[in-house]
């Protein structure tokens, strides 16, 4: 799989990281349970 590398600006939170990184989890996620339907 290719991870695109998330690029933080100085002025975001961590917040604002932690929301980016749950959305990549739950996209992950996602991939695998179709990855495993599929088979």
């Amino acid at each position: 799989m290719n991870y695109k590398k998330i690029r933080l600006n100085k002025n975001q939170t961590i917040d604002e990281l932690a929301k980016i990184v749950a959305k990549y989890i739950e996209v992950n996620k996602s991939n695998n349970k179709n990855i495993l339907q599929d088979t």
